[in-house]
């Protein structure tokens, strides 16, 4: 298989994955007090107005990193020539600071109310 196809497959997937966890958690969460679908941290599970905003906030974190990090990102590499070990690196890079937004950031700014 062309390693070009096999990296362009790997970042669909994620950013189809993405794409559906932002949806499920910014429109499809469950309601207060059952937490079964959305954003678990303890901060968004303490309160209803906090669940509320950690699921927008995730969601449209998790939807839209999505789109950037997965889609955007490696079309552009590929339009510029980049070689596939840049476009490798940029998915691995990518994830990295992907999760670490999703996971942390809704978190922070739960935080600070």
């Amino acid at each position: 298989m062309n390693l070009w196809i096999a990296i362009l497959v790997l970042n669909g997937v994620t950013a189809f994955i993405g794409i559906l966890v932002g949806l499920l958690c910014w429109k499809k969460h469950s309601p207060f007090p059952r937490t079964e679908v959305g954003y678990h941290v303890g901060e968004a599970m303490q309160q209803e107005q906090a669940w509320e905003k950690g699921n927008k906030y995730a969601g449209k974190l998790c939807l839209f990193g999505g789109l950037a990090f997965f889609v955007l990102l490696p079309l552009c590499l590929f339009l510029t020539g980049a070689s596939k070990g840049w476009l490798l690196a940029a998915y691995f890079m990518s994830a990295v600071v992907y999760i670490l937004l999703v996971v942390f950031l809704p978190a922070r700014i739960l935080k600070r109310k």
